[in-house]
């Protein structure tokens, strides 16, 4: 008997981001995250440092339009990357407020096998920066219009 098998590569995949604000103000002042996917596992602290001393950072795979927290929250179309799920990737998001900066965090994401990505936890682009009080006591209720 013999056997034979040969590798097709697969359609990419809708994969689901998993992007986690530090806070509920945090996530209230954002107005929008972009993700940034490179291709291969790359060092975070590097890219991260790269975003904060606003240096170049190395060529990218592809790289979101804004999304707002309250899309990521509720997870559509515009809250997901199409990926190849056998590959490697590296994810760099930026959650930025009035054109600022203002967080930032990386994930390494090994072959998925899955469609949804390894949590990107943000943090604080500068220690510094204060984040807006906020009325809200969830994102949902300033998604749903019932804070500030």
């Amino acid at each position: 008997m013999g056997a034979c098998a040969v590798k097709e590569d697969a359609e990419p995949a809708e994969i689901a981001l998993d992007v986690q604000f530090p806070s509920t103000a945090a996530a209230v002042a954002v107005d929008g995250v972009k993700v940034y996917v490179y291709d291969g596992t790359l060092a975070c602290n590097e890219l991260v440092r790269l975003r904060q001393t606003a240096q170049q950072l190395p060529p990218n795979r592809f790289e979101s339009r804004s999304i707002t927290p309250c899309d990521l929250q509720a997870g559509g179309p515009n809250a997901s990357v199409e990926l190849d799920l056998d590959k490697e990737y590296t994810m760099l998001a930026v959650g930025q407020a009035s054109g600022r900066d203002l967080l930032v965090g990386c994930s390494s994401q090994s072959a998925f096998g899955k469609t949804k990505a390894q949590p990107i936890a943000l943090t604080y682009i500068d220690a510094t920066q204060r984040i807006p009080e906020t009325t809200c006591t969830k994102l949902s209720d300033k998604c749903g219009g019932r804070c500030q």
